[in-house]
């Protein structure tokens, strides 16, 4: 990473795919002897609690916590302050892309509803509006900023694949991803080629997910889903392997790089607020009530759940080395944190 910011033209602005991607960013910049934000100016956006954050090598100029109940708003005033902090204006910029890929979003998702139809409808009244919101915000910048640059909505899996391969010194490399969903598909294998060019090889899609498995697991263990996953990964240590048998029927690799759910076990793909359906309890037990008393069967849960991800996860990686003959291995979404 350090050799390509050296590379680069100066003065440069980076959005980096996470908070986390920011701060190596801002390591490597260090390390080059690099001004942030004089020479580069970062931005790391994610959806844990940091919104937005403007990097300093070893500090961070400023950051926002979300408003939870406004998990799809933008949150302009995040942005200006940050930009603000490296002396960046707006209109400075030529470029904005958003991580979604939203007319894809949108077919893909009515899809979905009508295979799924009627128990679908569960969808509206959870998610209204999510794709419309998106869609606004090229407008909303242009209006708000005077902005007249180029506004791009990119495949979510393909960002996944760039964040990671990009900042790497690699040549070129196998790529993996892996996470909730992206406009659909929920895990990529792909060839990442020597002039950047991304070859899909293949991909499992949704409501194949193993993201959205954990989600399922972190709500049934009384944590928020989509916040509370580093907790159900603290607790896999303390269980024992007695539900994970149970866990490799419920996640199930077809030999060939793609995984598939036992949908018999979940209800988040109705779109309801509970993800796991009756047949969990049944087998699992109760779901654990939030801030209750921790029980060994919850542990033994989680560390089943860990387990079983670690082997899939390692499954793709066996097929997608065999597909590519490459040595070199970018991974990145939110499930690549977890192994």
């Amino acid at each position: 990473m350090v050799n390509w910011l050296v590379s680069l033209p100066k003065p440069v602005g980076i959005m980096a795919c996470n908070d986390d991607r920011s701060q190596h960013v801002s390591d490597a910049c260090q390390a080059a002897n690099i001004s942030v934000p004089n020479n580069v100016a970062i931005i790391g956006v994610d959806n844990d609690e940091m919104i937005c954050c403007l990097a300093n090598p070893g500090r961070a100029l400023d950051q926002f916590e979300r408003n939870a109940k406004s998990w799809f708003r933008f949150d302009a005033k995040a942005i200006e302050t940050c930009l603000e902090a490296g002396g960046i204006e707006f209109r400075d910029l030529d470029h904005v892309a958003f991580y979604w890929d939203v007319r894809k979003g949108v077919w893909s998702f009515l899809f979905h509803v009508l295979r799924h139809f009627p128990k679908s409808l569960a969808y509206f009244d959870h998610q209204p509006g999510i794709y419309g919101r998106f869609r606004s915000l090229p407008k909303l910048i242009r209006k708000k900023y005077g902005w007249n640059g180029e506004f791009h909505f990119l495949d979510h899996h393909r960002n996944h694949i760039a964040s990671s391969f990009w900042p790497s010194p690699f040549p070129d490399a196998a790529a993996l991803t892996v996470d909730g969903t992206g406009e659909w598909e929920t895990s990529v294998m792909a060839r990442v080629h020597g002039d950047g060019r991304i070859e899909i090889l293949r991909s499992s899609r949704y409501p194949h997910s193993v993201g959205k498995l954990w989600e399922t697991v972190t709500q049934y263990l009384g944590f928020r889903p989509n916040s509370g996953e580093g907790k159900v990964m603290g607790l896999a240590p303390y269980g024992r392997p007695t539900f994970v048998d149970d866990f490799r029927r419920i996640l199930e690799s077809d030999g060939e790089g793609r995984i598939r759910l036992d949908l018999s076990y979940f209800d988040f793909h109705y779109g309801r607020s509970r993800k796991y359906s009756k047949k969990f309890i049944e087998r699992f037990g109760p779901a654990r009530e939030p801030e209750s008393e921790m029980q060994e069967r919850f542990e033994d849960v989680a560390y089943a759940l860990q387990t079983v991800t670690e082997e899939r996860l390692l499954e793709m990686a066996h097929v997608l080395h065999g597909l590519t003959d490459c040595p070199r291995l970018a991974m990145a979404g939110g499930v690549s944190r977890k192994t």
